[in-house]
């Protein structure tokens, strides 16, 4: 009963840093953003991203290391499905209309990229694994280039240079 008591404190103190953490983060990633004229798009694709998946990326590095697997993919479902439903259950959550033109392709490009091995149950190795750090790359290259090229949007569109727009 003891263990399962300083288990219980243990997460919730766990819980309370990790809410602390969040929070100083975003602060401090907006603030940065502002100061160096940097759009909030790219600071959330880069900074905040990474600095909120960073929990994940360490226990599915330890549990790839210890030969089991990682939990990415699930954590991602629940960020996309789970955290988005409720926070607009609370406030609702505006979708800009740019998300249109660029992250929602992302995302079906990301999910198409993994679907081959999870439907034939192939590892994801090293070459795959290092494809799809550079495709991350160049989600935020392809991001930083339609966030600069807005500043100089010059048919008023709101997209840019570099995005695309595909119709459906």
């Amino acid at each position: 009963m003891a263990i399962a008591m300083l288990s219980l404190v243990e997460l919730l103190a766990g819980l309370a840093i990790l809410t602390i953490g969040a929070g100083l983060l975003v602060r401090g990633a907006v603030a940065i953003a502002e100061r160096l004229h940097v759009p909030h798009l790219i600071v959330g694709l880069t900074v905040v991203a990474f600095g909120t998946s960073a929990p994940e990326l360490v226990v599915s590095l330890g549990a790839a290391l210890e030969g089991s697997g990682g939990n990415a993919i699930g954590s991602n479902i629940v960020n996309i499905l789970a955290i988005m439903g409720l926070t607009a259950a609370v406030v609702p959550v505006a979708v800009p209309p740019d998300f249109f033109f660029f992250e929602i392709w992302a995302m079906i490009a990301a999910a198409l990229l993994l679907a081959p091995f999870v439907v034939l149950a192939i590892p994801i190795g090293r070459v795959a694994g290092t494809l799809m750090t550079v495709a991350y790359a160049a989600v935020v290259a392809a991001a930083l280039g339609g966030a600069s090229a807005k500043a100089i949007d010059r048919d008023g569109s709101g997209r840019g240079l570099f995005r695309a727009e595909l119709p459906l």
